[in-house]
């Protein structure tokens, strides 16, 4: 094993370790060729200066994220949501009161938020109230048609999974036409879902817990009871959706 005193240890390892931390023999140094105190061992550090040496070493970084968090500023709600109000008691509402088809069943559906015209996506099949657990050996298509919108809808019973495209010029939501469906609880639901961005005219209704949920061109993917929904908005205005049934795997 080579040995080297303190300096030519030093200077061939590029540190600045002193007496007091290593070992030290009489021995003679292959790099300055005398005979003298060569360094044998390092000594271990005592857990005091290995924690400061850490807490250096890791000072930079620190810095680092302490000045990109302060410069980093958390996004805003750009959106300031439309003061929904009703008059509408519960048992008249459309959620509340069930005036609608198929509730009860898990499944959704695409719902249009000011004609409240809606098609079910039939990923869960029923016969009546009774869930028909077998293979349907089939895609169902279906759709609605609106003033200038269009919605299409393919769906996979046997794959639990649906395929929405809404193609078409889209309006605002009329204030009027859903302060007259929906109470007020169910207005200020819908108007907390949009917290990043207006919402589109169209919505997904969820037939199980009677709620709705609309579309925001910020929010490109929501789950939605026992759905998982990927929303894609074009450049165009345009929507296209992918709905999976994905319920929790574990209760």
């Amino acid at each position: 094993m080579a040995e080297f005193c303190l300096q030519c240890f030093n200077e061939l390892n590029g540190s600045d370790y002193t007496a007091s931390e290593v070992w030290l023999e009489d021995d003679f140094c292959e790099g300055c060729g005398e005979w003298k105190p060569c360094v044998f061992e390092l000594r271990p550090k005592p857990l005091l200066w290995r924690l400061i040496g850490y807490a250096r070493r890791l000072l930079p970084f620190v810095l680092v994220l302490l000045l990109v968090g302060c410069s980093t500023q958390i996004a805003e709600p750009k959106y300031e949501h439309t003061p929904y109000s009703s008059v509408l008691s519960q048992e008249a509402c459309f959620l509340c009161g069930g005036q609608g088809q198929y509730w009860g069943e898990d499944n959704v559906g695409i719902i249009n938020l000011n004609s409240f015209e809606y098609v079910r996506l039939e990923i869960n099949r029923y016969d009546g109230a009774m869930l028909i657990e077998e293979p349907a050996g089939y895609m169902q298509s279906g759709g609605l048609t609106g003033d200038d919108c269009y919605v299409h809808c393919m769906t996979s019973p046997d794959r639990g999974y649906a395929h929405v495209q809404i193609t078409g010029t889209q309006k605002p939501i009329d204030a009027t036409a859903i302060q007259g469906q929906l109470c007020q609880s169910c207005l200020d639901a819908v108007n907390d879902a949009c917290i990043w961005g207006a919402p589109s005219e169209y919505g997904v209704v969820n037939f199980a817990d009677k709620t709705i949920r609309p579309l925001v061109k910020e929010t490109t993917w929501f789950t939605f009871g026992n759905y998982g929904i990927e929303c894609d908005t074009k450049d165009n205005g345009d929507i296209d959706l992918l709905v999976v049934y994905c319920p929790p795997r574990y209760e």
